[in-house]
């Protein structure tokens, strides 16, 4: 296998599962990154269209404004209100929680649909395509988010850098994703779908090519440059199943020191920052 890991230049890697249509789920022998090889056939500008975001605008609207909400206190914890860019910004309903708290918001968004929605409609900054390939200015941001955004990325190393250098110095990084470690929902998965939870599935509405665990991400972001200033769970539970099953894991995570969420949340400044 050619591929080496994009984190340690490790090239023993070993394979966690074969799909169908041959794509590979590995994990490095060296760090312990698992991600998809070969990439699947994807096209992201226009796999993530109306149809993917309706139910998010429609049926759980409500919940997510709440969310996202909440998850702008959070931010404004360790940066005060200043601007913002939401990388992967989606239907934009963090940005618009951002905005009517203050911040000057922005965003970037591979979705075409997506993007053109929120010029037209909310009137709301947004670069079109991968944050990699855009020439934006540099030291421009007090805070840049990545809310589930990075493990659909091809090149997560390159986007944190290329976030880091549109962060000023005294700039917050948010990043969140799912937590591919010991999580509760991959245990409980099997009893209540009657098949184990697969890494990635052909066709399936969420590809994620890559798969974080605590200490992954954490490597990836001192890697980028970053120092950590808090790192936990992501709450970010939307049904009553679900919120059940954050409590449980956090409940595992006190009593065995390992980290049982669902998801994992890092916040995290340009190494040396003041």
């Amino acid at each position: 296998m050619s591929a080496g890991c994009s984190l340690c230049d490790e090239n023993r890697l070993r394979v966690l599962e074969t799909a169908s249509d041959g794509v590979r789920t590995v994990q490095c022998a060296g760090c312990g990154l698992i991600w998809l090889h070969p990439r699947p056939r994807f096209d992201r500008t226009t796999h993530y269209d109306d149809q993917y975001y309706r139910p998010w605008i429609e049926e759980q609207a409500r919940a997510r404004a709440r969310l996202w909400r909440e998850r702008a206190v959070l931010v404004e914890r360790f940066t005060p209100r200043g601007s913002l860019l939401d990388v992967g910004c989606g239907d934009g309903s963090f940005l618009t929680a951002a905005r009517e708290r203050g911040w000057q918001v922005a965003g970037t968004e591979v979705s075409r649909w997506a993007a053109q929605r929120l010029r037209l409609e909310q009137g709301i900054e947004v670069w079109e395509g991968d944050l990699t390939s855009l020439d934006l200015w540099r030291g421009r941001f007090d805070a840049v988010t990545m809310w589930h955004v990075l493990e659909h990325t091809e090149r997560p190393l390159q986007n944190l850098l290329a976030a880091r250098a549109l962060l000023r110095d005294n700039g917050a990084l948010v990043v969140a994703v799912p937590n591919a470690g010991r999580t509760l929902f991959r245990a409980v998965y099997p009893f209540v779908r009657w098949k184990r939870l697969q890494y990635y599935t052909p066709g399936e509405r969420e590809l994620h090519l890559y798969h974080f665990t605590p200490t992954t991400l954490h490597a990836m972001l001192a890697k980028a440059g970053f120092d950590p200033i808090l790192e936990g769970p992501d709450a970010g539970a939307l049904t009553v199943a679900h919120r059940a099953l954050e409590k449980a894991a956090r409940l595992l995570s006190v009593l065995s020191g390992a980290n049982w969420s669902q998801a994992l949340l890092a916040i995290a400044r340009k190494r040396g920052a003041p």
